[in-house]
């Protein structure tokens, strides 16, 4: 209960997973409604350029209630990606570099493919 995402130097998961094999897969699960308590504020001035952010989240996605992952993503990942693209994305030529598309993708795999549809 004492975790500051923002004065920490290591990331709870890393202290957290080591129980794992002991504990199990529900247990630590059941800390992710702190977790995303703490971490849903400062996804608000997130931006997808940055990837400390998905460093942060995916580690929880093997240990999370789905829905509750799920729902956690559509609420504070899914928004900001979404208008990241609408004031960000410029198509133009399809060989041109598309650094703001492949920001996006880079969520592949953490995000569900309806949440990256939502995206789009």
């Amino acid at each position: 209960s004492s975790w500051d995402p923002l004065r920490s130097s290591v990331p709870i998961h890393a202290t957290l997973f080591v129980w794992l094999p002991i504990v199990g897969k529900s247990k630590l699960g059941e800390l992710f409604d702190i977790f995303s308590q703490r971490i849903g504020p400062l996804l608000a001035r997130w931006r997808p350029h940055d990837p400390s952010a998905k460093a942060i989240i995916m580690p929880w996605k093997r240990v999370a209630p789905t829905a509750k992952f799920k729902s956690f993503l559509a609420k504070t990942i899914v928004p900001v990606i979404k208008e990241y693209l609408v004031k960000r994305l410029v198509v133009g030529d399809p060989t041109d570099p598309c650094p703001e598309l492949d920001q996006v993708l880079d969520w592949v795999g953490v995000l569900s493919d309806e949440s990256l549809g939502h995206v789009f």
